[in-house]
């Protein structure tokens, strides 16, 4: 398998280590699960939902929420990368989406965030040509 291109492993503490792949196979899988068809979408239903709240200065805000669809498309996205790796490598599938949801409690949610890499949408205009991100700016 390809260790380069999306690829993530996670040791909990119990020393079991957790192999991710956040690359198209997941994508695909992602979208067999929940019927989602486009990266926009995908990227949107992994976002929270905001709600109106207001800053230090009293400011209208919008606040991140989580709610059980926010977890749920989280839950079944790790279980997606985590599937692909182990399709990729022709391992056993040995877990669930649920075994997911332990291991996002077990290491954290961060771990899991960080290791995200879904592909942005093209947002340059018709006839602008996209910006070229530099190493040494």
């Amino acid at each position: 398998m390809n260790k380069l291109s999306g690829y993530k492993e996670i040791t909990l503490e119990n020393g079991k280590t957790l192999e991710f792949k956040f690359a198209n196979g997941a994508l695909e899988l992602y979208s067999e699960l929940t019927g989602i068809k486009t990266f926009a979408e995908i990227d949107e239903s992994l976002m929270p939902d905001l709600i109106d709240g207001v800053d230090e200065n009293k400011n209208p805000i919008k606040v991140p929420t989580f709610t059980p669809r926010y977890l749920k498309a989280w839950r079944l996205w790790d279980y997606s990368a985590a599937k692909y790796a182990a399709l990729a490598q022709r391992k056993p599938i040995d877990f669930t989406e649920w075994d997911a949801a332990e291991w996002i409690e077990q290491a954290g949610a961060e771990v899991f965030r960080a290791a995200m890499d879904i592909p942005e949408p093209d947002s340059t205009k018709k006839n602008e040509a996209p910006e070229v991100a530099t190493a040494n700016p």
